[in-house]
């Protein structure tokens, strides 16, 4: 099933994204809580959710992620 997450940055209106899959724990808190570390121990500043679409984690005022039936399946 695919997800529509809805995000809202600072001073900016919200922007929805489809993904085809999102975890807010894993995709989001982990690395906002620093569980989830680069390559060199440092905590992670930004991530990808979608195909194109970068974030600042610091940024984010609020997100919400939403299941969304595709039609036909």
């Amino acid at each position: 099933m695919a997800k529509k997450v809805t995000i809202t940055m600072q001073n900016k209106e919200p922007e929805e994204i489809s993904v085809d899959e999102f975890n807010l724990k894993t995709d989001y808190y982990d690395y906002v809580l620093g569980n989830v570390k680069d390559a060199n121990g440092n905590q992670v500043q930004g991530v990808m959710i979608g195909e194109n679409k970068y974030i600042r984690l610091l940024e984010v005022v609020e997100i919400k992620v939403e299941d969304v039936k595709l039609d036909g399946r």
